[in-house]
């Protein structure tokens, strides 16, 4: 049990690493991810890809407007605040 215990403390801390290095929250896109998006030509993107990439950037904008600032890292809430800018114009 101890170590199932220990086991699952280092995937969560792994997963935090992670999460810190990517400065992104749970569930949310990376900078790099959203930059390869923008900078991979559509013409270039199989239909797939670009349904995905939809859907996946629905579901960003979903979390970043029903997430209170209070609860994200504060990279996340930087990115977040320049992107409701961003989308205000």
């Amino acid at each position: 049990m101890a170590r199932a215990h220990e086991a699952s403390a280092h995937i969560g801390r792994s997963q935090v690493a992670k999460n810190r290095r990517r400065m992104t929250d749970h569930g949310r896109k990376d900078l790099g991810q959203k930059a390869k998006e923008k900078v991979t030509p559509d013409s270039s993107k199989s239909t797939v890809d670009k349904v995905k990439e939809k859907v996946t950037s629905g579901v960003d904008k979903v979390k970043r407007d029903l997430t209170p600032d209070s609860k994200k890292s504060t990279t996340q809430e930087v990115k977040d605040k320049a992107s409701r800018e961003a989308h205000k114009h």
